[in-house]
Protein backbone atom coordinates (compact mmCIF):
# COMPACT_ATOMS: atom_id res chain seq x y z
CA UNK A 1 0.00 0.00 0.00
CA UNK A 2 1.38 3.50 -0.74
CA UNK A 3 2.71 5.96 1.90
CA UNK A 4 -0.19 8.27 0.88
CA UNK A 5 -3.26 6.07 1.29
CA UNK A 6 -1.61 5.20 4.44
CA UNK A 7 -1.53 8.48 5.55
CA UNK A 8 -5.20 8.98 4.02
CA UNK A 9 -6.59 6.18 6.15
CA UNK A 10 -5.31 7.06 9.51
CA UNK A 11 -5.80 11.23 9.43
CA UNK A 12 -8.38 13.10 8.84
CA UNK A 13 -8.21 15.74 6.02
CA UNK A 14 -7.91 19.06 8.30
CA UNK A 15 -5.16 16.98 10.56
CA UNK A 16 -3.46 16.45 7.15
CA UNK A 17 -3.93 19.78 6.08
CA UNK A 18 -2.12 20.86 9.17
CA UNK A 19 0.91 18.53 8.61
CA UNK A 20 1.22 19.85 5.07
CA UNK A 21 1.61 23.22 6.86
CA UNK A 22 4.17 21.78 8.86
CA UNK A 23 6.11 20.39 6.04
CA UNK A 24 6.16 23.60 3.52
CA UNK A 25 7.83 25.55 6.12
CA UNK A 26 9.96 22.79 6.84
CA UNK A 27 11.21 22.94 3.32
CA UNK A 28 10.53 19.02 3.65
CA UNK A 29 9.36 18.47 -0.10
CA UNK A 30 9.32 14.82 0.16
CA UNK A 31 7.43 14.39 2.79
CA UNK A 32 4.63 17.41 1.55
CA UNK A 33 4.27 15.10 -1.34
CA UNK A 34 3.11 12.39 0.40
CA UNK A 35 1.09 14.26 2.72
CA UNK A 36 -0.58 16.30 0.18
CA UNK A 37 -1.40 13.68 -2.20
CA UNK A 38 -3.48 11.76 1.07
CA UNK A 39 -4.98 15.15 0.97
CA UNK A 40 -6.41 15.02 -2.47
CA UNK A 41 -7.76 12.04 -2.45
CA UNK A 42 -9.84 12.47 0.84
CA UNK A 43 -11.01 15.90 -0.50
CA UNK A 44 -12.06 14.48 -3.92
CA UNK A 45 -13.68 11.39 -1.53
CA UNK A 46 -15.08 14.05 0.21
CA UNK A 47 -16.41 16.58 -2.68
CA UNK A 48 -14.54 19.11 -0.85
CA UNK A 49 -13.06 21.55 -3.50
CA UNK A 50 -11.69 23.93 -0.92
CA UNK A 51 -9.41 21.16 0.52
CA UNK A 52 -8.85 20.07 -3.04
CA UNK A 53 -7.18 23.37 -3.68
CA UNK A 54 -4.95 23.45 -1.28
CA UNK A 55 -4.08 19.64 -1.98
CA UNK A 56 -3.01 20.72 -5.45
CA UNK A 57 -1.46 23.53 -4.38
CA UNK A 58 0.80 21.40 -1.92
CA UNK A 59 1.37 18.94 -4.78
CA UNK A 60 2.10 21.16 -7.33
CA UNK A 61 4.69 23.11 -4.74
CA UNK A 62 5.97 19.77 -3.85
CA UNK A 63 6.79 18.93 -7.70
CA UNK A 64 8.11 21.84 -8.42
CA UNK A 65 10.51 21.80 -5.87
CA UNK A 66 11.74 17.96 -6.71
CA UNK A 67 12.42 18.81 -10.04
CA UNK A 68 9.07 17.24 -11.45
CA UNK A 69 8.20 20.81 -13.77
CA UNK A 70 5.91 19.30 -16.02
CA UNK A 71 3.74 17.68 -13.26
CA UNK A 72 3.53 20.87 -11.05
CA UNK A 73 2.15 22.98 -13.69
CA UNK A 74 -1.28 21.55 -14.11
CA UNK A 75 -1.76 21.01 -10.47
CA UNK A 76 -1.79 24.84 -9.87
CA UNK A 77 -3.52 25.42 -12.60
CA UNK A 78 -6.29 23.35 -10.94
CA UNK A 79 -5.89 24.99 -7.64
CA UNK A 80 -6.16 28.29 -8.72
CA UNK A 81 -9.38 27.28 -11.06
CA UNK A 82 -10.28 25.90 -7.53
CA UNK A 83 -9.70 29.17 -5.60
CA UNK A 84 -11.25 31.30 -8.29
CA UNK A 85 -14.91 29.05 -8.50
CA UNK A 86 -14.71 28.78 -4.66
CA UNK A 87 -13.95 32.25 -3.67
CA UNK A 88 -10.99 31.48 -1.74
CA UNK A 89 -8.67 34.28 -0.93
CA UNK A 90 -6.01 32.43 0.45
CA UNK A 91 -5.64 29.38 -2.16
CA UNK A 92 -5.41 32.38 -4.90
CA UNK A 93 -2.69 33.89 -2.68
CA UNK A 94 -0.79 30.99 -1.73
CA UNK A 95 -1.03 29.48 -5.57
CA UNK A 96 -0.25 32.68 -7.42
CA UNK A 97 3.17 33.14 -5.64
CA UNK A 98 4.44 29.61 -6.69
CA UNK A 99 3.08 30.33 -10.01
CA UNK A 100 5.53 32.89 -9.80
CA UNK A 101 8.44 30.81 -8.74
CA UNK A 102 7.52 28.49 -11.50
CA UNK A 103 7.89 31.35 -14.87
CA UNK A 104 11.18 32.32 -12.58
CA UNK A 105 12.80 29.06 -12.74
CA UNK A 106 11.30 27.06 -15.18
CA UNK A 107 10.45 29.82 -18.13
CA UNK A 108 12.88 32.05 -17.36
CA UNK A 109 10.08 34.60 -17.42
CA UNK A 110 10.84 37.46 -14.99
CA UNK A 111 8.19 39.68 -16.07
CA UNK A 112 5.45 37.05 -15.95
CA UNK A 113 6.79 36.00 -12.39
CA UNK A 114 6.68 39.05 -11.02
CA UNK A 115 2.99 39.96 -12.24
CA UNK A 116 2.34 36.55 -10.58
CA UNK A 117 4.07 37.69 -7.38
CA UNK A 118 1.94 41.27 -7.13
CA UNK A 119 -1.41 39.32 -7.50
CA UNK A 120 -0.08 36.82 -4.36
CA UNK A 121 0.51 40.15 -2.47
CA UNK A 122 -3.40 41.47 -3.88
CA UNK A 123 -4.97 38.55 -2.65
CA UNK A 124 -3.30 37.91 0.90
CA UNK A 125 -3.58 41.97 1.48
CA UNK A 126 -7.09 41.05 3.01
CA UNK A 127 -6.75 37.31 4.10
CA UNK A 128 -5.13 37.51 7.70
CA UNK A 129 -3.61 33.88 7.20
CA UNK A 130 -2.52 34.42 3.77
CA UNK A 131 -0.82 37.03 4.59
CA UNK A 132 0.96 35.60 8.07
CA UNK A 133 2.46 32.89 6.04
CA UNK A 134 3.17 34.18 2.75
CA UNK A 135 3.74 37.49 2.79
CA UNK A 136 7.46 37.18 3.23
CA UNK A 137 7.76 34.93 1.05
CA UNK A 138 6.46 36.83 -1.78
CA UNK A 139 8.62 39.82 -0.86
CA UNK A 140 11.56 37.21 -0.85
CA UNK A 141 10.33 35.86 -4.44
CA UNK A 142 10.51 39.45 -5.52
CA UNK A 143 14.08 39.85 -4.22
CA UNK A 144 15.23 36.51 -6.31
CA UNK A 145 14.04 38.13 -9.24
CA UNK A 146 16.05 40.88 -8.85
CA UNK A 147 19.13 38.75 -7.95
CA UNK A 148 18.90 36.67 -11.68
CA UNK A 149 18.57 40.69 -13.20
CA UNK A 150 21.59 41.84 -10.98
CA UNK A 151 19.36 44.39 -9.74
CA UNK A 152 20.94 45.61 -6.79
CA UNK A 153 17.45 48.02 -6.13
CA UNK A 154 15.96 44.80 -5.08
CA UNK A 155 17.54 44.43 -2.54
CA UNK A 156 14.34 46.27 -0.07
CA UNK A 157 12.65 43.28 -1.01
CA UNK A 158 15.26 40.71 0.98
CA UNK A 159 15.23 43.60 3.60
CA UNK A 160 10.90 43.53 3.63
CA UNK A 161 11.11 39.88 4.06
CA UNK A 162 13.99 39.75 6.97
CA UNK A 163 12.21 43.04 8.46
CA UNK A 164 8.90 40.56 8.03
CA UNK A 165 10.36 37.69 9.65
CA UNK A 166 11.61 39.86 13.02
CA UNK A 167 8.60 41.20 13.43
CA UNK A 168 6.50 38.37 13.08
CA UNK A 169 8.55 36.20 14.20
CA UNK A 170 8.43 34.09 11.07
CA UNK A 171 11.66 31.79 11.00
CA UNK A 172 11.02 31.14 7.80
CA UNK A 173 10.95 34.61 6.37
CA UNK A 174 13.80 35.84 8.82
CA UNK A 175 15.96 33.03 7.08
CA UNK A 176 14.96 33.47 3.47
CA UNK A 177 15.21 37.34 3.94
CA UNK A 178 18.59 36.88 5.76
CA UNK A 179 19.99 34.55 2.95
CA UNK A 180 18.90 36.97 0.32
CA UNK A 181 20.36 40.04 1.91
CA UNK A 182 23.65 37.69 1.81
CA UNK A 183 23.10 37.39 -1.45
CA UNK A 184 23.25 40.96 -2.36
CA UNK A 185 25.98 41.72 -0.46
CA UNK A 186 28.07 38.97 -2.37
CA UNK A 187 26.67 40.18 -5.39
CA UNK A 188 28.03 44.17 -4.60
CA UNK A 189 31.34 42.65 -3.17
CA UNK A 190 30.82 42.87 0.20
CA UNK A 191 32.03 39.67 1.12
CA UNK A 192 32.24 40.36 5.23
CA UNK A 193 28.58 41.78 5.34
CA UNK A 194 27.53 38.81 3.51
CA UNK A 195 29.15 36.44 5.58
CA UNK A 196 27.04 37.99 8.99
CA UNK A 197 23.51 37.55 6.99
CA UNK A 198 24.64 33.75 6.09
CA UNK A 199 25.55 32.96 9.48
CA UNK A 200 22.02 33.89 10.82
CA UNK A 201 20.51 32.45 7.79
CA UNK A 202 22.56 29.31 8.64
CA UNK A 203 21.33 29.67 12.53
CA UNK A 204 17.53 29.28 11.68
CA UNK A 205 17.99 26.81 9.02
CA UNK A 206 19.90 24.71 11.91
CA UNK A 207 17.48 25.34 14.62
CA UNK A 208 14.43 24.75 12.41
CA UNK A 209 15.67 21.74 10.76
CA UNK A 210 15.00 23.53 7.33
CA UNK A 211 15.34 20.80 4.34
CA UNK A 212 16.45 23.51 1.34
CA UNK A 213 20.00 24.25 3.31
CA UNK A 214 22.10 23.57 0.06
CA UNK A 215 21.23 27.19 -0.86
CA UNK A 216 22.53 28.41 2.17
CA UNK A 217 25.84 26.18 1.86
CA UNK A 218 25.74 27.46 -2.41
CA UNK A 219 26.24 30.81 -0.80
CA UNK A 220 28.97 30.09 1.82
CA UNK A 221 31.18 28.10 -0.96
CA UNK A 222 31.01 31.37 -3.21
CA UNK A 223 31.85 34.10 -0.50
CA UNK A 224 34.19 31.57 0.58
CA UNK A 225 36.17 31.25 -2.65
CA UNK A 226 35.75 35.43 -2.98
CA UNK A 227 37.98 35.48 0.02
CA UNK A 228 40.80 32.63 -0.95
CA UNK A 229 39.57 30.15 1.57
CA UNK A 230 39.49 27.18 -1.14
CA UNK A 231 39.65 24.26 0.89
CA UNK A 232 36.44 25.56 2.98
CA UNK A 233 34.72 26.50 0.11
CA UNK A 234 35.14 22.90 -1.28
CA UNK A 235 33.37 21.73 2.14
CA UNK A 236 30.29 23.69 1.45
CA UNK A 237 29.54 22.85 -1.84
CA UNK A 238 29.76 19.45 -1.16
CA UNK A 239 27.45 19.60 1.60
CA UNK A 240 25.36 21.61 -0.69
CA UNK A 241 25.42 19.22 -3.34
CA UNK A 242 24.69 16.04 -0.47
CA UNK A 243 21.65 18.47 0.85
CA UNK A 244 20.36 19.23 -2.45
CA UNK A 245 19.90 15.29 -3.45
CA UNK A 246 17.99 14.93 -0.34
CA UNK A 247 15.30 17.64 -0.84
CA UNK A 248 16.15 20.23 -3.19
CA UNK A 249 16.94 18.78 -6.58
CA UNK A 250 17.03 22.11 -8.76
CA UNK A 251 19.55 23.62 -6.66
CA UNK A 252 21.78 20.80 -8.19
CA UNK A 253 22.98 22.40 -11.75
CA UNK A 254 23.57 25.63 -9.69
CA UNK A 255 25.60 23.09 -6.91
CA UNK A 256 27.45 20.96 -9.67
CA UNK A 257 28.55 24.40 -11.49
CA UNK A 258 29.95 26.13 -7.94
CA UNK A 259 31.76 23.18 -7.81
CA UNK A 260 33.31 23.14 -11.29
CA UNK A 261 34.22 26.49 -10.77
CA UNK A 262 36.10 26.01 -7.60
CA UNK A 263 37.86 22.78 -9.90
CA UNK A 264 38.67 25.83 -12.39
CA UNK A 265 40.00 28.38 -10.36
CA UNK A 266 42.47 25.53 -9.04
CA UNK A 267 43.76 24.22 -12.09
CA UNK A 268 42.00 21.05 -12.15
CA UNK A 269 40.56 20.57 -15.46
CA UNK A 270 39.53 17.06 -15.37
CA UNK A 271 37.37 17.24 -12.30
CA UNK A 272 35.80 20.70 -13.60
CA UNK A 273 34.94 19.28 -16.64
CA UNK A 274 32.98 16.07 -14.82
CA UNK A 275 31.40 18.35 -12.46
CA UNK A 276 30.06 20.51 -15.50
CA UNK A 277 28.92 17.37 -17.13
CA UNK A 278 26.95 16.48 -14.59
CA UNK A 279 25.45 19.90 -13.96
CA UNK A 280 24.47 19.89 -17.42
CA UNK A 281 22.33 16.46 -16.78
CA UNK A 282 21.00 17.68 -13.69
CA UNK A 283 19.49 20.65 -15.59
CA UNK A 284 18.27 18.29 -18.43
CA UNK A 285 16.66 16.12 -16.09
CA UNK A 286 15.29 18.52 -13.40
CA UNK A 287 14.04 20.88 -16.17
CA UNK A 288 16.32 24.03 -14.60
CA UNK A 289 17.94 26.06 -17.13
CA UNK A 290 18.91 29.10 -15.38
CA UNK A 291 22.42 28.29 -15.27
CA UNK A 292 23.07 26.64 -18.63
CA UNK A 293 24.88 29.07 -20.66
CA UNK A 294 27.36 29.42 -17.21
CA UNK A 295 27.81 25.97 -17.55
CA UNK A 296 28.70 26.03 -21.63
CA UNK A 297 31.07 29.09 -21.37
CA UNK A 298 32.96 27.22 -18.39
CA UNK A 299 33.02 24.19 -20.37
CA UNK A 300 34.93 25.91 -23.70
CA UNK A 301 36.98 27.49 -21.24
CA UNK A 302 38.40 24.02 -20.03
CA UNK A 303 38.24 22.26 -23.24
CA UNK A 304 40.46 25.43 -24.71
CA UNK A 305 43.10 25.35 -21.95
CA UNK A 306 43.26 21.13 -22.40
CA UNK A 307 43.93 21.78 -25.95
CA UNK A 308 41.09 20.46 -27.70
CA UNK A 309 39.95 23.66 -29.58
CA UNK A 310 37.24 22.02 -31.60
CA UNK A 311 35.25 20.84 -28.26
CA UNK A 312 35.61 24.42 -27.41
CA UNK A 313 34.55 25.90 -30.47
CA UNK A 314 31.16 23.67 -29.83
CA UNK A 315 30.22 24.53 -26.72
CA UNK A 316 30.66 28.27 -27.03
CA UNK A 317 28.43 27.83 -30.20
CA UNK A 318 26.14 25.94 -27.72
CA UNK A 319 26.59 29.11 -25.36
CA UNK A 320 25.40 31.71 -28.62
CA UNK A 321 22.45 29.12 -29.34
CA UNK A 322 21.36 29.17 -25.67
CA UNK A 323 21.76 32.90 -25.45
CA UNK A 324 19.74 33.30 -28.87
CA UNK A 325 16.73 30.82 -27.77
CA UNK A 326 16.31 32.82 -24.58
CA UNK A 327 16.15 35.64 -25.85
CA UNK A 328 14.00 34.67 -28.43
CA UNK A 329 11.82 32.69 -25.98
CA UNK A 330 11.80 36.12 -23.80
CA UNK A 331 10.37 37.61 -26.91
CA UNK A 332 7.71 35.13 -26.86
CA UNK A 333 7.07 35.01 -23.63
CA UNK A 334 6.71 39.15 -23.21
CA UNK A 335 3.72 38.86 -26.00
CA UNK A 336 1.60 36.21 -24.56
CA UNK A 337 1.85 37.49 -20.96
CA UNK A 338 0.00 40.89 -22.89
CA UNK A 339 -2.17 38.37 -23.96
CA UNK A 340 -2.40 36.82 -20.40
CA UNK A 341 -2.93 40.29 -18.84
CA UNK A 342 -5.28 41.83 -21.37
CA UNK A 343 -7.91 38.14 -20.67
CA UNK A 344 -7.63 38.53 -17.13
CA UNK A 345 -8.91 42.45 -17.30
CA UNK A 346 -11.26 41.67 -19.94
CA UNK A 347 -13.02 39.19 -18.38
CA UNK A 348 -13.14 41.42 -14.88
CA UNK A 349 -14.75 44.04 -17.46
CA UNK A 350 -17.64 41.47 -18.26
CA UNK A 351 -18.30 41.04 -14.73
CA UNK A 352 -18.11 44.48 -14.10
CA UNK A 353 -21.03 45.20 -17.35
CA UNK A 354 -23.14 42.19 -15.68
CA UNK A 355 -23.14 43.77 -12.78
CA UNK A 356 -24.49 46.87 -14.19
CA UNK A 357 -27.18 44.72 -16.08
CA UNK A 358 -28.63 43.83 -12.95
CA UNK A 359 -28.99 47.20 -11.30
CA UNK A 360 -29.84 48.52 -14.67
CA UNK A 361 -33.55 49.34 -12.40
CA UNK A 362 -32.02 51.61 -9.93
CA UNK A 363 -32.74 55.30 -9.60
CA UNK A 364 -31.13 57.13 -12.30
CA UNK A 365 -28.64 58.63 -10.04
CA UNK A 366 -27.55 55.89 -8.64
CA UNK A 367 -27.27 54.62 -12.63
CA UNK A 368 -25.39 58.04 -13.78
CA UNK A 369 -22.96 57.14 -11.10
CA UNK A 370 -21.63 53.84 -12.19
CA UNK A 371 -21.78 55.04 -15.96
CA UNK A 372 -19.16 58.24 -14.77
CA UNK A 373 -17.35 55.23 -12.59
CA UNK A 374 -17.32 52.76 -15.94
CA UNK A 375 -15.94 55.36 -17.85
CA UNK A 376 -13.49 56.38 -15.09
CA UNK A 377 -12.25 52.62 -15.49
CA UNK A 378 -12.05 52.08 -18.66
CA UNK A 379 -10.19 55.64 -19.02
CA UNK A 380 -7.93 53.95 -16.37
CA UNK A 381 -7.51 50.29 -18.21
CA UNK A 382 -7.01 52.34 -21.69
CA UNK A 383 -3.87 54.18 -19.76
CA UNK A 384 -3.04 51.01 -17.94
CA UNK A 385 -2.55 49.36 -21.37
CA UNK A 386 -1.06 52.24 -23.72
CA UNK A 387 2.00 52.50 -20.61
CA UNK A 388 2.25 48.30 -20.32
CA UNK A 389 2.76 48.34 -24.39
CA UNK A 390 5.27 50.46 -24.40
CA UNK A 391 7.28 48.96 -21.43
CA UNK A 392 6.78 45.82 -23.46
CA UNK A 393 7.86 47.69 -26.58
CA UNK A 394 11.39 49.19 -24.42
CA UNK A 395 11.79 45.52 -23.05
CA UNK A 396 12.03 43.99 -26.81
CA UNK A 397 14.68 46.37 -27.48
CA UNK A 398 16.47 46.31 -24.58
CA UNK A 399 16.52 42.26 -25.21
CA UNK A 400 17.04 42.94 -29.32
CA UNK A 401 20.19 45.29 -27.81
CA UNK A 402 21.50 42.71 -25.50
CA UNK A 403 21.68 40.28 -27.92
CA UNK A 404 23.51 41.77 -30.27
CA UNK A 405 26.22 42.56 -27.58
CA UNK A 406 26.41 38.96 -26.68
CA UNK A 407 26.40 37.62 -30.37
CA UNK A 408 29.28 40.19 -30.92
CA UNK A 409 31.47 38.95 -27.81
CA UNK A 410 30.85 35.61 -28.44
CA UNK A 411 31.45 35.57 -32.35
CA UNK A 412 34.47 37.70 -31.07
CA UNK A 413 35.71 34.51 -29.23
CA UNK A 414 34.70 32.07 -31.24
CA UNK A 415 37.16 33.71 -33.78
CA UNK A 416 39.87 33.99 -31.50
CA UNK A 417 39.56 29.92 -30.43
CA UNK A 418 39.55 29.16 -34.77
CA UNK A 419 42.66 31.56 -35.44
CA UNK A 420 44.75 30.06 -32.48
CA UNK A 421 44.09 26.35 -34.39
CA UNK A 422 47.10 25.77 -36.15
CA UNK A 423 46.41 21.82 -37.20
CA UNK A 424 42.99 20.11 -38.84
CA UNK A 425 40.89 17.97 -35.99
CA UNK A 426 41.72 14.94 -36.19
CA UNK A 427 38.67 12.51 -35.45
CA UNK A 428 36.72 9.51 -36.48
CA UNK A 429 34.14 11.49 -38.05
CA UNK A 430 33.38 10.72 -41.87
CA UNK A 431 33.95 12.25 -44.95
CA UNK A 432 30.09 13.73 -45.60
CA UNK A 433 30.44 15.22 -42.15
CA UNK A 434 33.32 16.87 -43.29
CA UNK A 435 32.27 18.53 -46.39
CA UNK A 436 28.67 19.56 -44.68
CA UNK A 437 30.80 21.27 -41.95
CA UNK A 438 32.74 23.11 -44.53
CA UNK A 439 29.92 23.54 -46.91
CA UNK A 440 28.00 25.66 -43.94
CA UNK A 441 31.37 27.49 -42.84
CA UNK A 442 31.43 28.74 -45.83
CA UNK A 443 27.61 29.49 -46.27
CA UNK A 444 27.70 30.96 -42.85
CA UNK A 445 31.12 32.85 -44.28
CA UNK A 446 28.65 34.25 -47.56
CA UNK A 447 26.37 35.13 -45.37
CA UNK A 448 27.77 37.18 -42.03
CA UNK A 449 30.76 38.85 -43.94
CA UNK A 450 29.88 38.88 -47.59
CA UNK A 451 25.95 40.10 -47.23
CA UNK A 452 24.65 37.92 -50.00
CA UNK A 453 21.38 38.21 -47.95
CA UNK A 454 21.36 42.08 -49.27
CA UNK A 455 20.59 40.75 -53.36
CA UNK A 456 17.22 40.59 -53.74
CA UNK A 457 17.63 38.51 -56.07
CA UNK A 458 19.12 35.56 -53.82
CA UNK A 459 17.11 32.14 -54.29
CA UNK A 460 18.32 28.75 -53.42
CA UNK A 461 19.74 28.11 -56.77
CA UNK A 462 21.71 30.92 -57.34
CA UNK A 463 23.03 30.39 -53.23
CA UNK A 464 23.88 26.83 -54.35
CA UNK A 465 25.35 28.07 -57.11
CA UNK A 466 26.99 30.62 -55.35
CA UNK A 467 28.74 27.61 -53.06
CA UNK A 468 29.56 25.05 -56.05
CA UNK A 469 27.24 22.64 -54.38
CA UNK A 470 23.34 21.02 -55.46
CA UNK A 471 20.89 22.72 -54.37
CA UNK A 472 18.94 19.88 -52.94
CA UNK A 473 21.94 19.21 -50.77
CA UNK A 474 22.55 22.90 -49.53
CA UNK A 475 18.56 22.98 -48.69
CA UNK A 476 18.76 19.86 -46.64
CA UNK A 477 22.10 21.19 -44.67
CA UNK A 478 20.39 24.39 -43.83
CA UNK A 479 17.51 22.17 -42.16
CA UNK A 480 19.19 19.79 -40.42
CA UNK A 481 21.66 22.78 -38.95
CA UNK A 482 18.85 25.70 -38.58
CA UNK A 483 15.48 23.96 -38.93
CA UNK A 484 15.15 26.46 -41.22
CA UNK A 485 13.95 26.55 -44.91
CA UNK A 486 16.37 28.38 -47.31
CA UNK A 487 14.15 31.29 -47.84
CA UNK A 488 13.49 31.62 -43.84
CA UNK A 489 17.52 31.27 -43.25
CA UNK A 490 18.07 34.46 -45.97
CA UNK A 491 15.28 36.40 -44.21
CA UNK A 492 15.97 35.81 -40.46
CA UNK A 493 19.96 37.30 -41.87
CA UNK A 494 17.87 40.27 -43.18
CA UNK A 495 15.86 40.50 -39.93
CA UNK A 496 18.80 40.63 -37.69
CA UNK A 497 20.77 43.25 -40.13
CA UNK A 498 17.22 45.54 -39.88
CA UNK A 499 17.68 45.00 -36.20
CA UNK A 500 21.24 46.22 -35.41
CA UNK A 501 20.58 49.25 -37.93
CA UNK A 502 17.46 50.33 -35.84
CA UNK A 503 18.69 49.42 -32.49
CA UNK A 504 21.66 52.45 -33.35
CA UNK A 505 19.71 55.90 -33.25
CA UNK A 506 22.62 57.39 -35.82
CA UNK A 507 20.33 55.74 -38.37
CA UNK A 508 17.15 57.47 -37.51
CA UNK A 509 17.42 59.63 -40.62
CA UNK A 510 17.32 56.50 -43.04
CA UNK A 511 13.82 56.13 -44.22
CA UNK A 512 12.24 52.99 -43.72
CA UNK A 513 11.16 52.38 -47.86
CA UNK A 514 15.15 52.23 -48.30
CA UNK A 515 16.46 50.02 -45.51
CA UNK A 516 13.78 47.80 -46.77
CA UNK A 517 15.09 47.56 -50.16
CA UNK A 518 18.99 47.47 -49.01
CA UNK A 519 18.62 44.64 -46.84
CA UNK A 520 17.14 42.38 -50.08
CA UNK A 521 13.22 42.98 -49.85
CA UNK A 522 11.55 43.10 -53.21
CA UNK A 523 8.37 44.72 -50.74
CA UNK A 524 7.80 46.77 -47.88
CA UNK A 525 4.71 44.99 -46.89
CA UNK A 526 7.07 41.97 -46.70
CA UNK A 527 9.90 43.28 -44.48
CA UNK A 528 7.49 44.94 -42.21
CA UNK A 529 5.27 41.25 -42.16
CA UNK A 530 8.36 39.25 -40.95
CA UNK A 531 9.61 42.02 -38.72
CA UNK A 532 6.26 42.17 -36.92
CA UNK A 533 6.31 38.32 -36.62
CA UNK A 534 9.70 37.96 -35.13
CA UNK A 535 10.48 41.15 -33.27
CA UNK A 536 6.61 41.56 -31.74
CA UNK A 537 6.14 44.55 -32.96
CA UNK A 538 6.28 47.16 -36.27
CA UNK A 539 10.03 48.27 -37.46
CA UNK A 540 8.69 51.92 -37.10
CA UNK A 541 7.36 51.19 -33.20
CA UNK A 542 10.76 49.55 -33.10
CA UNK A 543 12.75 52.72 -34.16
CA UNK A 544 10.72 54.94 -32.27
CA UNK A 545 11.27 52.85 -29.05
CA UNK A 546 14.97 53.29 -29.51
CA UNK A 547 14.53 56.78 -29.78
CA UNK A 548 12.77 57.54 -26.48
Amino acid sequence: MAAYDVIAKTYTINEINEKCGSALDDFDYGRLKSLSSAMLIQSKTAKDKGYEGMACFYLGTAELFLGNANAARPLLERAQELGQRQGIDSILAYTFNVRGIYEASVNNNLYLAQYFFMKSLEYGKDTSLAKRKNGGGVYANLAQIALMQKDTLGMVYARNCYDYGCKSGSSHSMSQGALLLANFYYMKNMNDSALVYLKVADNIYQKNGFKDIGSVYILYSQVLASKKKINEAFRFVEMAIDEAMKNSHILLPKAYLQKAQLLYDCNRLDEALNSLVKAKEMAEEYSVFTEIIDIYELMAKVYHLTGNEALALKYLQYAKDSSETRSNNEREQLIRERGIILNMSQKEQEAMLHKSKLEEQMKLNVALMIGVLLLVVLLVLCFWFINRRNKLYKSIVAQNQKAIAREKELLLRIKTIEEKQTNPVHGTESKNNKKADELYGRLIDAMEHDRMYIDSQLSRDSLAEALDTNRTYLTNLIKERTGMSVPQFINSYRINEAIRILSDKSTADVPMKSLCFELGFNSQATFYRLFQTSVGMSPLSYRNSVMK
